[in-house]
């Protein structure tokens, strides 16, 4: 109020309209606005021009009300357009079509602003490169901070952007933006990466979000990075991946409603993520992926979920030392419709309600090496998939102290397969064959199960068993194999703890018209390692 416009602009003797002081600065210059409320639009004339509100009671002090929400210029606080150099500091914008514009604005920085009941909080578009947004907080808008119509290499970071009706971050079809230390916290998607390729959204927070904490789709964008994040309690997914070749490592993902991670996406490695009590832990309806080292636990229904409906080029997911613990069904849970392949190795599923590893139909399992299920209610490993007609190996597996069979093969198909050095104890039936075909057995231990070492059933034929140590359990110690087929078996060269033919015959069960041929039998224990000879006896 003690402004004049025929004055001279300086700290003595300040402008009193904002019109007035944008028609006199030039390039290189600061204006320093006083507390107060005002209503005019900053229409940046010239390059490197900074905007400071007064900082003596913060950013709430100073204030750009317009009470405009139309698209027009009039209704956006700060307009900048083809410039560079711009800094706007210590200010609150509200009421207006959008807080700050940038329209091809470089090298420019925005830091402790307050953008809040806007359309959007703060828009840069067509463009709009090399800058940097800070310290911001954008709250209760339609929109927070967007990234948009190739605006690329900004950062935006230790911002607080939320209760946005619609998204709180968004890039879309802008590239090799970084998304770095913000709380994004109550919009419709936290951070939303649409058709935008190789960003970084690193260490943010994206936590009750009405639908997905992260969100990133459309088919021309990928390539991004999604680093050390917690993302939890959002509405629908955690992390929602719609597009290819990204890289998610380190987050932390929980207690999100429906999927703590929903990937209709190729070609994404996951990495050293933990993942727990959403209703599903990670769900796939595509692939290939890799996924290393990951965590899914407490989840509500599966651990991972690979409900591959599509199949694309036959390629092959690969699931490498990640665990699977405590979750409401199965740990593992593989069902590929369109003949996507898999490859496992060291992973643990471990204490599930459902089975540890289960492959359900029509999955093509390329080989299955060093994994383990122990304590799971249901089987320790459950093959009901199809295999190539070149063998495939299951070889240094564990299943321990699990509610049904260690091992279950069920199918109308050729087996191939090659189970050798696995080892099956304190389950139900050790390995049950059901429906399958030439199946070699050999060097594996199966010992201690409730009922029998192995059981063959229904119409399985020409599997092979050689070089296994088999053993009963206490309470049915003289009941190792069922045979309830019309087939016969070649047992010979197998361990059965004794060395006695009449023990050895009274521990297997015909109750079919099939056979087991035991002779030759082993007089010691087979050598399990898979590096040793399988031909000996």
């Amino acid at each position: 109020d003690t402004g004049s416009d025929i004055a001279n602009g300086s700290e003595t003797y300040p402008f009193k309209t904002i019109s007035k002081a944008m028609t006199v600065i030039s390039s290189g210059e600061t204006l320093y606005v006083y507390a107060g409320t005002y209503s005019e639009t900053f229409i940046i004339p010239a390059d490197t021009v900074t905007i400071i509100g007064t900082d003596s009671e913060g950013v709430n002090a100073t204030i750009l009300n317009y009470n405009d929400s139309s698209a027009a210029t009039s209704a956006k606080g700060i307009f900048a357009q083809n410039r560079t150099g711009i800094v706007i500091k210590n200010l609150q914008i509200k009421n207006s079509y959008c807080g700050i514009y940038f329209n091809g604005v470089t090298n420019s920085i925005i830091e402790n602003v307050n953008t809040n009941h806007n359309i959007y909080g703060i828009y840069l578009d067509n463009t709009s490169s090399t800058n940097v947004i800070t310290n911001v907080y954008s709250g209760n808008n339609s929109g927070g901070l967007y990234l948009m119509n190739s605006s690329d290499s900004n950062i935006i970071q230790n911002s607080v952007v939320i209760g946005n009706g619609f998204d709180g971050i968004v890039t879309n079809s802008s590239n090799y933006n970084a998304i770095i230390n913000n709380e994004a916290i109550s919009n419709n998607d936290g951070i939303k990466i649409e058709n935008s390729n190789y960003n970084i959204i690193r260490e943010n927070n994206c936590s009750n979000n009405t639908q997905n904490g992260i969100l990133s789709i459309g088919a021309a964008g990928g390539y991004n990075q999604v680093l050390n994040n917690t993302i939890d309690t959002n509405g629908i997914c955690g992390l929602y991946l719609e597009n290819y070749n990204n890289e998610i490592t380190g987050n932390t993902i929980t207690a999100n409603t429906q999927y703590g991670v929903y990937n209709s996406s190729s070609y994404n490695v996951f990495t050293n993520n933990y993942i727990s009590n959403n209703q599903i832990g990670y769900y796939s309806i595509y692939g290939p992926d890799t996924l290393i080292n990951n965590i899914s636990t407490n989840n509500t229904q599966y651990g991972y979920d690979f409900a591959q409906a599509s199949a694309f080029n036959s390629e092959t997911n690969i699931l490498s030392g990640n665990t699977a613990s405590n979750n409401g069904s199965h740990g593992f849970y593989v069902e590929d419709w369109n003949q996507n392949y898999f490859t496992l190795s060291n992973n643990i599923s471990s204490n599930n309600t459902g089975s540890g590893f289960y492959y359900g139909q029509f999955t093509i399992l390329l080989s299955e090496t060093n994994d383990t299920a122990i304590n799971n209610s249901g089987y320790g490993f459950y093959y009901n998939c199809v295999i190539l007609p070149s063998p495939i190996t299951i070889s240094n597996n564990i299943s321990m102290n699990n509610s049904l069979d260690g091992y279950y093969f069920i199918s109308y198909l050729m087996g191939n397969i090659n189970f050798i050095s696995n080892t099956s104890r304190n389950n139900s039936n050790g390995i049950t064959i059901d429906n399958y075909q030439k199946i070699y057995l050999a060097q594996n231990t199966i010992d201690s199960n409730a009922e029998y070492a192995i059981r063959l059933i229904n119409n399985s034929s020409a599997d092979t068993f050689a070089q296994n140590n088999l053993l009963g359990s206490v309470a049915n110690p003289d009941s190792i194999i069922l045979n309830a087929t019309a087939n016969t078996f070649d047992f010979s060269n197998n361990y059965f703890y004794t060395t006695d033919s009449g023990v050895i015959s009274s521990k297997i069960v015909n109750t079919g018209v099939g056979r087991i041929n035991y002779i030759p039998y082993r007089f010691s224990e087979v050598d399990t390692d898979l590096t040793q000879d399988t031909i000996a006896p």
